[in-house]
């Protein structure tokens, strides 16, 4: 009779290391990564953004070139219809910042002229992997430097 209990807690083990097989499996398939910071003995503890910084148009556009791989640009302005009109190329509208959370990409987010994206860079703080930029002055500052962007032909 104290057989079946022993049965019991047997399957319900190998159930769960069945299941713990089945989520490390699916985290080497997609490639899951935990970036992690680097001494001189190798790879340390996971780092998570602890600040952002503000980038200039002319180095934003240099980061779009090196980085477009690895660079999610965000525009965080409060209106899509303006996203509709004008944007940075590649860039996504969005805002909520915990739509970032835990992305390994940098993050390169502007608004008109940076308030907006002072505050979205400050939520981000503490919840994603990369690094994390503000453009200083804004899209504004980026037309006024002749940096490219999408537009809608004039009606």
């Amino acid at each position: 009779m104290e057989e079946e209990p022993i049965r019991d807690k047997e399957k319900k083990i190998q159930v769960i290391l069945i299941i713990v097989l089945v989520a490390i499996s699916v985290g080497a398939i997609l490639g899951l990564t935990v970036l992690s910071e680097t001494t001189e003995q190798g790879p340390t503890v996971p780092v998570l953004s602890t600040t952002y910084s503000g980038i200039s148009p002319e180095n934003a556009s240099k980061l779009i070139e090196s980085n477009e791989h690895f660079l999610t640009i965000i525009d965080c302005r409060n209106c899509k219809c303006n996203f509709n009109k004008d944007h940075l190329f590649n860039a996504t509208w969005d805002i909520d910042p915990m739509s970032f959370n835990d992305t390994k990409n940098d993050l390169l987010v502007y608004d008109n002229n940076e308030e907006k994206s002072l505050e979205f860079c400050e939520q981000l703080v503490g919840h994603t992997w990369g690094a994390i930029y503000y453009l200083e002055g804004g899209i504004d500052a980026w037309k006024n430097a002749g940096y490219d962007y999408w537009k809608t032909a004039p009606s």
